[in-house]
C-alpha cells in the first residue's frame, strides 16, 4: 500500500500544470538529413494512461509511421505506470525503424523501461537515470492482490534481464541497484552501460524545460537550495559600493 500511495503521489505531483505539452510527435527529427523520413517522439511527461503519456498514444502514432528507417525518442520523465511503460517498450522494439533514445533530463523508474528500447541511447551531461523495483496499484480481494504481486515479480524479472543484457552486470548487482533505488549520473550511466554516450551541450532538441517533483522517491537527488544566494549577496555588495563611491 505504501508504494501504491507513492505512485499515486508521483502522478499527482507532476500533473498539476497540463498547459505544457508533454507528448508530441514531429514528422521530422532535428537530426534528420535532407530528404530523410525520420520522425521524433517527445516523451516529457509521467507515464500514465489517464494523466500522461500512454501506450495507446505511442502505438497509434507508431502504426502511422511506415517509411522511416530511424526514429528519435526524446525522454524527460519521472516514471509512472510500469505496465504502460512495458507496452511502450514493446511497441518501440517491434517497429522496423532503428530507435535512437535521447535522455534530455531524467529517465526515472518506468521511463528507463522505455529507454531500453533504444538501439542507441544517449544522455545529457546533467541527466539522471534511476532504476528500482516496479510499483503498481492493485484493487480486489486477497487472492487478486497476491496475483498482482506475482505479476510484479514477473515484470521485475524481465526488467532485470534487460538491464543485465544492457549493462553486462550480473543479476545480483542489478537487483541490488533496483532494491536501493539507485540514481546514476550521466557518467555513471555510461560507465555501467545503461547508455552509449553523453550528449554534447546543445545537442538535444529541448522543447520544454520541466522540473519534476521527485519527492515520492526515497533517494532522489535534492535540488540545490538558495541557488542564487551567493550571487545576490555579491550583487548587493556591488550596488552598495556604487552608491557609496
Amino acid at each position: 500500500m505504501n508504494n501504491s500511495r507513492k505512485l499515486m503521489q508521483l502522478v499527482k505531483n507532476n500533473c498539476q500544470n497540463r498547459d505544457q505539452v508533454g507528448y508530441q510527435v514531429k514528422q521530422q527529427s532535428p537530426l534528420a538529413n535532407a530528404g530523410e523520413s525520420r520522425p521524433a517522439f517527445l516523451i516529457y511527461d509521467v507515464i500514465d494512461p489517464w494523466w500522461g503519456v500512454s501506450a495507446e498514444m505511442i502505438k497509434r502514432d507508431l502504426l502511422s509511421i511506415t517509411d522511416a528507417t530511424d526514429i528519435d525518442v526524446y525522454i524527460n520523465s519521472p516514471g509512472g505506470d510500469v505496465f504502460e511503460a512495458t507496452a511502450i517498450y514493446s511497441s518501440l522494439k517491434a517497429h522496423s525503424a532503428k530507435i535512437h533514445v535521447h535522455i534530455d533530463g531524467i529517465a526515472a523508474s518506468a521511463a528507463t523501461r522505455i529507454a531500453l528500447a533504444g538501439d542507441t541511447i544517449e544522455i545529457a551531461d546533467s541527466g539522471f537515470y534511476m532504476i528500482h523495483y516496479a510499483w503498481t496499484l492493485a484493487l480486489g480481494n486477497a487472492q487478486e492482490i497476491r496475483d498482482t504481486a506475482d505479476m510484479l515479480d514477473k515484470v521485475d524479472n524481465t526488467i532485470v534481464n534487460d538491464y543485465e543484457k544492457r549493462t553486462d552486470a550480473g543479476e545480483e548487482q542489478v537487483r541490488s541497484w533496483m532494491k536501493n533505488e539507485t540514481w546514476f549520473t550521466a557518467q555513471e550511466a555510461l560507465e555501467h552501460g545503461f547508455v552509449d554516450s553523453i550528449m554534447q551541450d546543445g545537442a538535444s532538441d529541448k522543447t520544454t524545460n520541466k522540473a519534476w517533483d521527485l519527492t515520492s522517491y526515497q533517494n532522489a537527488p535534492k535540488p540545490p537550495q538558495d541557488k542564487f544566494e551567493q550571487r545576490e549577496r555579491l550583487e548587493r555588495f556591488a550596488n552598495m559600493l556604487l552608491t557609496t563611491g
